[in-house]
């Protein structure tokens, strides 16, 4: 398997979108595994708190805020920015799309299930 074009991954990745309880309409898709390396790294030593780890994954998630496109969080300053902009409205539109189906087992009430989903 010498050329690395002929591996192709599937697409399991759809963009979703989701209104917010302020009437906003937040355009969404998991983060990639190239993604979540470069959050983690974006992250430094928070990267060590899985709290907010959690969130953070969950912000990058919002590509777009009523057709506005987002940057991707590339530093630790835009993470936060990301999570002013997207504000605890959204964070609550984005936790009731990724969180399990009700009745499955999640991982606590931390969000971690939640993450896990948005994180392909």
């Amino acid at each position: 398997m010498s050329d690395n074009a002929t591996i192709r991954r599937p697409e399991r990745n759809p963009v979703q979108t989701v209104r917010d309880s302020i009437g906003r309409t937040l355009t969404v898709q998991a983060v990639s595994p190239a993604e979540e390396l470069d959050l983690v790294e974006a992250a430094g030593a928070s990267a060590d708190s899985r709290a907010w780890m959690i969130r953070a994954t969950l912000y990058a998630c919002v590509r777009a805020i009523d057709g506005v496109p987002l940057q991707f969080p590339a530093t630790k300053a835009k993470i936060k920015a990301a999570a002013g902009l997207v504000g605890s409205e959204g964070l609550s539109a984005l936790t009731e799309l990724y969180a399990p189906p009700s009745g499955d087992e999640g991982e606590g009430d931390d969000g971690s299930a939640a993450v896990a989903t948005a994180k392909n």
